[in-house]
């Protein structure tokens, strides 16, 4: 019997980007959910405000803990296990989110952000996260 099995190793599997488990779920009434993981990583909790930041010439997205200038994250009530726990709510950073990605900003479905485990950029004295979308 002639068999050619492929394995597919938690450690193959980790490397793909979609694997990253600190997500950010782009919801089309523009709630955006925070899983734990994201917290975890970008150093955010409930309470905390947090900024995106758009870099138009590279065309990527950042987020950074800003008390100034970001919304406030607040507690989202999760019974069903998913690992969402926080949420924020604006349809125009939704929009604009999408347009940069060349997606429809009416488009009903819902949509997925990676975000770096380390910060990738440091600018006016503060720490920020690449995030993008997963499934564009």
């Amino acid at each position: 019997m002639n068999v050619q099995l492929t394995h597919y190793s938690k450690d193959q599997l980790r490397m793909t980007e979609a694997a990253n488990p600190a997500s950010i779920k782009l919801t089309p009434s523009g709630v955006i959910y925070f899983y734990m993981k994201f917290l975890k990583y970008s150093g955010l909790k409930v309470g905390d405000h947090i900024l995106f930041s758009h870099d138009a010439v590279n065309n990527k997205w950042y987020v950074s803990k800003n008390e100034e200038l970001g919304l406030e994250i607040k507690s989202y009530n999760n019974n069903y296990g998913s690992g969402l726990c926080a949420t924020i709510c604006s349809t125009l950073l939704r929009h604009d989110i999408l347009v940069s990605n060349n997606i429809d900003p009416k488009s009903p479905y819902i949509y997925y952000m990676s975000c770096s485990d380390k910060p990738s950029l440091m600018n006016i004295g503060k720490y920020f996260h690449e995030v993008k979308i997963l499934n564009a």
